[in-house]
């Protein structure tokens, strides 16, 4: 099937809070061709020069207010009350100085003498006729009054490109530990962190050019081997591959920008690394420097060489969105949709060959990044697990889930059976928390068996459970 799109770089406006909005951009717009229209207030960036509008005629001041202007507007119709500041919020401080516009004495709208920029109320919240022509009263005269003319027009020079890949991190012993547990990244700005959730480790290269990220990840990833650890990707925690675009300021990526993005990244990777899936489609942050796209799981970072292609690819898509080009290609895209995009031939073959795997989960990262990846390329067995008595559904799901992507020297099948629910909380393995019992069916297995507690097989915490057979099987059987 062949798919046109319109490409643009990011949304007009937001409207949140201002539901009229585009039908008063689309009558009285032109009079003022303000950068991306009218924001809502919650959207202030505080370098750049804008109008905006706050919801539910309520102003609230960060500034020292050094001039009180009054002007004297005559509304139409009965409206007058929907234009005033009622909630008389003032937080003065020194970031800056401003004038505070009355219109008969009354709190009508702020004028920010530092970043020339103008607050009002939300003028734009109705959408009756009567409303918007008041509105455009209100904006026309102080605009006027301040010599506010067209803004300037943001111009995109170059585009840098970033990621904040995550990944298990893994302990000389090979068991999956918790990151924050090793790593200080309390403020979260540290190149080698830790995710928000304290569980993974995130690396944080510096962005620019495709291959500069990719060297700049490179030296990450050596600093954490030589600190005697190593990354995985496995199902212990959700781990996302997140692209980050610098266009010089911030930016809400447009509809038509995230379905390309996802079609041609993000669909054929969300699903490769994580226990359901990471990131749901056209997931994105805006960030101060661009935006972020969050849909791809940590696994485009596996291999450099994918990476640098994906990284490029994400590039040039967000380059056309800048110039606004129409772009057709089949759905799914095919080798030659992606040479449109500007890879070589090469490059496409590759990248579709990688994403001919659905999932990447039991890779070492390591190992691809670093030269010496035969030593992840013996042959490897996964673990079978047999279930008796009763267990939880999505306990019994996770478990076989994980133990699929085991990478084990040889075969093994373990059993794993209930104890009753009246001997409390005990299993025949040392789990943190719980006691440990012997008991004749672990005995006479030879290992082979592993008695579970009640309150574990229904759910209580399936990867203490994951950790303790992982540990098991080390010192049990040394796989």
């Amino acid at each position: 099937m062949q798919k046109v799109v319109k490409l643009k770089l990011e949304n007009s406006f937001d409207t949140n809070g201002a539901e009229a909005l585009p039908k008063f951009l689309r009558t009285y717009g032109k009079a003022f061709s303000f950068i991306r229209g009218f924001y809502n207030h919650r959207a202030i960036d505080y370098k750049s020069k804008s109008v905006y509008i706050y919801p539910y005629t309520s102003i609230t001041y960060w500034y020292s207010i050094v001039i009180h202007f009054d002007i004297d507007l005559q509304f139409n119709g009965d409206q007058e009350e929907l234009f005033y500041d009622l909630s008389l919020n003032y937080a003065y401080n020194n970031i800056s100085d401003g004038i505070l516009i009355k219109n008969k004495g009354r709190v009508i709208g702020y004028y920010d003498l530092r970043y020339q920029r103008l607050i009002l109320s939300d003028i734009t919240h109705y959408d009756d006729e009567l409303y918007l022509k008041n509105a455009y009263i209100v904006l026309k005269a102080i605009t006027r009054f301040f010599n506010l003319k067209k803004l300037w027009q943001r111009k995109y020079i170059d585009i840098t490109v970033g990621c904040d890949p995550e990944f298990c991190l893994v302990d000389r012993y090979g068991d999956i530990v918790h990151a924050n547990d090793y790593i200080d990244d309390d403020y979260g700005e540290n190149e080698i962190g830790v995710d928000g959730s304290g569980d993974q480790l995130e690396l944080r290269p510096a962005p620019g050019t495709p291959n500069q990220v990719i060297n700049n990840l490179r030296s990450l990833i050596k600093q954490v081997k030589e600190a005697g650890f190593g990354m995985a990707l496995t199902a212990d925690f959700s781990l996302g591959g997140h692209i980050h675009f610098g266009l010089g300021g911030q930016v809400h990526p447009s509809r038509s920008l995230l379905d390309v993005l996802d079609d041609f990244i993000g669909i054929p990777t969300r699903h490769m690394c994580a226990r359901y899936g990471y990131g749901a489609l056209s997931s994105y942050e805006t960030k101060e420097w661009g935006f972020e796209y969050r849909t791809p799981s940590a696994a485009i970072f596996l291999f450099p060489s994918i990476a640098r292609i994906i990284l490029k690819l994400a590039k040039n898509i967000v380059a056309k969105a800048i110039k606004n080009q129409t772009i057709a290609y089949n759905n799914p895209p095919l080798l030659e949709d992606y040479v449109k995009l500007g890879l070589t031939k090469n490059e496409a073959q590759k990248l579709l060959n990688f994403y001919s795997t659905k999932n990447y989960l039991g890779y070492n990262v390591i190992g691809y990044w670093l030269n010496n990846k035969r030593m992840y390329q013996r042959k490897t067995y996964p673990l079978t697990l047999e279930f008796e008595d009763r267990w939880s559904f999505y306990t019994k799901k996770n478990l076989l889930e994980w133990a699929k992507h085991m990478k084990l020297r040889r075969p093994i099948t373990l059993v794993l059976y209930g104890l009753m629910e009246s001997r409390g909380k005990v299993n025949t393995i040392k789990i943190p928390g719980y006691g440990v019992i012997q008991h004749e069916k672990s005995e006479s297995s030879g290992g082979y068996a592993i008695g579970i507690c009640y309150d574990l097989r229904q759910g209580a915490n399936d990867y203490k459970i994951i950790r303790a057979i992982r540990k098991y099987l080390r010192e049990k059987f040394k796989v």
